[in-house]
């Protein structure tokens, strides 16, 4: 057996050793509510924080003084049981105010004296030690005087609230009645009696407050849309009078565009650019409204166009002002833009407002990379065999890798003009490619090479009709086992 097994085995042997130790400590009594520990202990169980907790009880009580403490005249405890405290505490008033204010609750014998009773010493001393006191010795005789004393007072003790709370308090505390003259001990009071009442006051609204029935909690109602002023801080819109009655749409946008960049309507895809007309003859009224992007485009515009001609026509500029016709109509007003459609117009007015600078004049456009090759192939050579056009694809790799470094190869099988787009690294492989390749013969077709201008899109869509019947003949191109001879 390794070292390893005889450890494990050890531990396993240990193990039960230990819980036999343990059933044979504890023996314990459960009923479901109640188990009795092998020490005498009763334990009750308790549902909500589901475990066992002591029992409170006389007996609990009397064991956990003697084990604690409090014994002012050291008697010594009941044969058999243990004292774990030897400390002692000459203070039988400590005694005496632990049960007088319900800290313990000694027995509910019904035959028990009142604390108040000359008899009641000798019995507490009895329910604490397990044994009659020596009514002869000093030490007993002065704690139970000074017990029943003290519980004689008790019935003076004043309410916490009671201006004369402070005194009796402070003379409980320190055993000498206070300087009442003191400043200090005059805030120290007058600060107890206000908290005191305060506490009595805040209790009893809480008591009235728990006595409500509390009602369910209402909704917020969406408050209705309404007609709204625009402030001038973030108006970006102009009207503009005085236009001449000839001027067009792109005049006025050419105008107004050198003041700033006009905002543009996303909804509508348009700028925010209008020219009045008449509703009857359809001819401008001489005033227009433009909407910049930027607040400064409007001070702008107020600066250098109004008050100035055009083919005679005098313009004024003003900021313009959106005044509400008839009753305001909800329904009318445009749908709220999601936070996503505000995002992407926020984007895109950033494009706009961004400053870019202008290309050298020897800098070329990133689409020159790109060769369109046309004249290539037939479209209908792939609806007759599906796998040429990975054919044509390797033809072209093989022959367009000996210009340069090819990064994307692009078949448009459904242009009528044999389209394939090659992409190379550098704009030098690209011109490479164009200067070989263009008016060549390429399997009895002559090629056109160019570069891609950026702008042109060369790919067809198929119509349904069209996409069935393709589908029809790779299903036959599959049934017959890829043989290009079955296609006629």
């Amino acid at each position: 057996m390794s070292d390893d097994e005889e450890e494990f085995e050890e531990q396993i042997r240990l193990e039960k050793l230990e819980a036999s130790k343990n059933t044979e400590l504890s023996e314990i009594i459960e009923d479901g509510r109640v188990k009795i520990d092998e020490d005498g202990t009763e334990f009750e169980w308790d549902a909500k924080k589901k475990a066992w907790f002591p029992k409170i009880n006389e007996d609990f009580i009397a064991q956990y003084q003697m084990n604690y403490g409090n014994n002012p005249l050291n008697v010594e405890p009941k044969k058999g049981e243990q004292n774990s405290s030897d400390k002692g505490d000459d203070s039988s008033y400590a005694t005496w105010y632990s049960y007088y204010n319900g800290a313990a609750v000694v027995s509910d014998n019904t035959d028990s004296p009142g604390v108040r009773d000359p008899a009641y010493p000798k019995w507490y001393y009895k329910q604490l030690y397990g044994v009659d006191p020596d009514e002869t010795d000093e030490k007993y005789k002065e704690w139970a005087a000074n017990m029943v004393s003290q519980s004689d007072g008790a019935e003076d003790t004043p309410a916490v609230g009671d201006p004369a709370y402070p005194k009796w308090y402070y003379k409980q505390l320190y055993g000498v009645d206070p300087d009442e003259t003191d400043e200090k001990y005059k805030e120290w009071a007058a600060n107890m009696v206000s908290q005191s009442s305060g506490a009595e006051n805040s209790s009893e609204s809480q008591k009235e407050e728990e006595g409500k029935t509390k009602e369910p909690p209402t909704k917020k109602k969406k408050p209705e849309p309404t007609w709204f002023e625009q402030t001038e801080e973030h108006n970006t819109s102009v009207y503009v009078q005085g236009l001449p009655d000839d001027i067009t749409e792109d005049e006025f946008k050419d105008m107004m565009s050198k003041c700033g960049i006009i905002a543009y309507d996303y909804d509508k895809k348009k700028l925010k650019l209008k020219l009045y007309t008449d509703k009857k003859t359809g001819q401008t009224k001489g005033d227009g409204l433009c909407t910049y992007i930027k607040r400064e485009s409007v001070d702008l515009a107020m600066q250098l166009i109004d008050e100035s001609t055009l083919r005679g026509s005098k313009m004024e500029v003003q900021l313009a002002e959106f005044k509400l016709k008839g009753e305001f109509d909800p329904k009318l007003r445009r749908k709220p833009k999601n936070n996503k459609a505000k995002r992407r117009e926020k984007e895109k007015q950033a494009k706009l407002l961004d400053w870019r600078p202008d290309k050298l004049p020897d800098e070329r456009h990133v689409s020159e990379k790109t060769v369109v090759l046309k004249n290539l192939f037939d479209p209908a050579e792939f609806d007759k065999n599906p796998a040429a056009i990975q054919e044509v694809r390797a033809d072209m790799r093989q022959e367009c890798s000996k210009y340069g470094e090819i990064k994307k190869i692009t078949i448009y099988d459904r242009n009528a003009e044999g389209v394939i787009t090659v992409t190379f690294k550098e704009f030098e492989e690209a011109d490479l490619c164009i200067s070989s390749l263009n008016h060549r013969w390429f399997g009895g077709r002559r090629v056109m090479a160019s570069n891609w201008n950026g702008k042109e899109k060369y790919e067809v869509k198929e119509t349904a009709e069209q996409e069935a019947e393709r589908l029809r003949k790779w299903d036959e191109y599959l049934e017959s086992g890829g043989d290009d001879d079955s296609k006629s």
